[in-house]
């Protein structure tokens, strides 16, 4: 409600912008973990991301050569003010889930006139919004290191080329480390990556597949929302499991 309120103030009536009127385009350009850069006008949508979420929000302004410009940028999260700047520019990493609400406003004087923008000129394309959604991490029962392509690794659920993978994959997790230890304590495998499917254990150990049994993982993790992960559970291998017979996942 504060934001929607704050948002009506921009409402008074708008002058007609000549073409050499000081404006400003603002867009954002945010960097999701392993995806190209995506860049996005005030007031489009953005679907939910993870973070950690690097972002540059770029006032963009034309025609203020020899202008005396102030920018304001204000950075709500779930509906409360976190913080100000008074930059051009805006860098800001977002780390924990919610809901972000960003304003940009500006004070130009330029030839003895001052724009205020947005008021000055509809009072709207200043608001970014983005969601940062919740870390997970989880990881299944069994696997089946077979060669027959699915499930021969052992990782987080969701994460390709599995049967599981889509939207139900690690996210927000900026810290993992994995052990594999057999029945007697011995370490088997240890891996740092929870996103790639091949830095996961592929049930081999001194360069042969390990016998069909019980092995245990732990797995100590953080999310960029700060929750920490701590994960002790028994794995099964299944070498003589293949996917195709029954269309079943282990």
């Amino acid at each position: 409600m504060f934001i929607i309120a704050l948002l009506s103030l921009f409402a008074s009536s708008a002058v007609e912008a000549l073409d050499t009127d000081p404006i400003l385009e603002p867009y954002v350009e945010y960097s999701p973990e392993r995806k190209d850069m995506i860049r996005k006008n005030a007031g489009e949508e953005v679907d939910a991301q993870n973070g950690p979420l690097p972002s540059v929000f770029y006032s963009n302004p034309s025609n203020v050569e020899g202008a005396l410009c102030r920018y304001t940028w204000t950075v709500f999260k779930d509906n409360v003010a976190i913080f100000s700047r008074d930059d051009e520019n805006l860098s800001y990493t977002f780390m924990e889930s919610g809901s972000y609400t960003i304003l940009i406003q500006a004070r130009i004087e330029k030839d003895d006139q001052v724009y205020n923008w947005p008021e000055d000129y509809g009072g709207e394309g200043n608001v970014f919004q983005i969601t940062i959604t919740e870390s997970r991490l989880e990881f299944p029962n069994a696997f089946s290191p077979n060669g027959d392509g699915t499930n021969d690794y052992l990782q987080a659920k969701g994460t390709a080329p599995t049967t599981s993978s889509g939207d139900n994959g690690p996210r927000g997790i900026v810290d993992f480390e994995a052990v594999v230890f057999n029945r007697w304590g011995q370490k088997i495998y240890s891996w740092t990556d929870c996103y790639t499917y091949e830095a996961g254990w592929d049930g081999t150990f001194g360069g042969k597949t390990v016998k069909d049994g019980v092995y245990f993982l732990r797995v100590k993790a953080k999310g960029a929302d700060g929750v920490e992960y701590n994960i002790k559970k028994a794995i099964n291998v299944l070498t003589g499991y293949h996917e195709n017979e029954d269309g079943a996942n282990p």
